[in-house]
């Protein structure tokens, strides 16, 4: 059972300073008792953190739900209903779509994925508005041709969101571009490679994530619309995330890298310093993509503090992201994040956004030395 009342139950890897000693390990469970030597004693105000492990998002829905967790930071399908509203007094959600942009990645040492063109028209066929509404229940929005998350706002380049076509919908459009790229349709509608091939390949994403597994539906839907064929692909994470790390995959859903500019973004995405070889383990940009401009333009941004300077930087890489479409960006990551104060107080919010609600986040250690018991 829950062991004394000032314990938080939570998900994820919370692995801070402040509560270091393992006091309980089981295999689905286990406990971090306070760290002793911790600077600031006053802030732990907590007796520990019981950490519960699930194998997927719909039991640790089920145990938010049924009152077994205090904060959860994963995807909750109409979280009003099935969660807050059993509770409206005590049961909150705040999901921010500060997270970084959630992309399609197309393997560019397969080909046709090598081809601008064909990523950009197979963005074209890409219903953003169903992947939103319907694949993430509404809580974002669709990317735009800058790949930026809205943790970026302030960076964005209006005048080429203006300007954005191929993160658009328009399925006329990319049949033309296929066409005229010399995928040709046969008489069945299936579309073919230059070297006489079916157009078809797979969609990686870990079975666990229901979210992106919607996700990966639709999109596999809407390429029928330009006669290519994805079937989804949804083993366990750490067999689709070795498919990435070594280069063996066809395509998949993929987060993005951050940090306080874009430079963590769009090195991850574009730059020919972080391109290993197929084979080799890669720890970002799996599909190793790896652009001359790009990376020149990264080198002047590492190398400057001047805040104008920097922002011209970063618009010459929007600019050169929509040229070259390294990446299929689909929308802007939500920073999951529910709780009930009904034991504990001093969550984040909107009206107090002083962190995020993730359990994985570098402002994690701040809601640690802000929840109290409540009275």
């Amino acid at each position: 059972g829950i062991r004394d009342q000032p314990r938080s139950r939570g998900l994820g890897d919370v692995y801070k300073r402040q509560y270091t000693q393992v006091s309980h390990f089981e295999t689905q469970s286990f406990e971090l008792d306070k760290n002793p030597n911790y600077w600031q004693p006053e802030k732990q105000q907590l007796t520990g953190i019981r950490m519960l492990a699930f194998a997927g998002n719909s039991g640790a829905n089920l145990a938010l739900q049924n009152g077994d967790v205090d904060w959860s930071d994963q995807f909750i399908p109409n979280v009003q209903k099935t969660f807050v509203d059993k509770d409206p007094a005590h049961r909150h959600f705040w999901y921010p779509t500060t997270g970084g942009t959630i992309n399609w990645q197309l393997n560019t040492t397969k080909a046709p994925f090598n081809d601008p063109v064909v990523r950009k028209a197979l963005s074209m066929a890409v219903d953003r508005d169903q992947v939103t509404s319907l694949g993430m229940s509404g809580y974002t929005h669709p990317a735009d041709c800058t790949g930026l998350s809205d943790v970026y706002t302030t960076w964005r380049d209006q005048s080429i969101v203006d300007k954005c076509e191929w993160t658009k919908l328009n399925v006329d459009k990319a049949n033309q571009m296929l066409d005229d790229a010399g995928y040709k349709k046969g008489a069945d509608g299936i579309r073919t490679l230059k070297d006489g091939k079916p157009f078809q390949f797979k969609f990686s994403v870990g079975s666990a994530s229901s979210d992106w597994l919607s996700v990966g539906q639709i999109i596999s839907k809407d390429m029928e619309k330009l006669g290519v064929k994805v079937e989804v692909n949804s083993p366990d994470w750490s067999q689709v995330v070795s498919g990435y790390t070594d280069g063996s995959f066809d395509s998949g859903i993929v987060w993005s890298n951050a940090g306080a500019t874009p430079f963590e973004f769009y090195r991850g995405v574009m730059s020919q310093k972080v391109v290993v070889p197929v084979g080799e383990k890669a720890n970002e940009n799996y599909h190793r993509f790896g652009d001359p401009e790009a990376t020149a333009t990264l080198d002047k941004l590492a190398a400057t503090a001047d805040p104008a300077a920097q922002k011209t930087l970063v618009d010459s890489l929007e600019a050169r992201f929509n040229d070259v479409a390294p990446v299929i960006p689909l929308f802007s990551g939500p920073a999951w994040g529910a709780y009930t104060d009904q034991r504990f107080t001093g969550w984040p919010s909107s009206d107090n956004p002083y962190a995020t609600l993730s359990a994985r986040s570098a402002t994690t250690v701040l809601v640690l030395t802000s929840l109290k018991p409540a009275k």
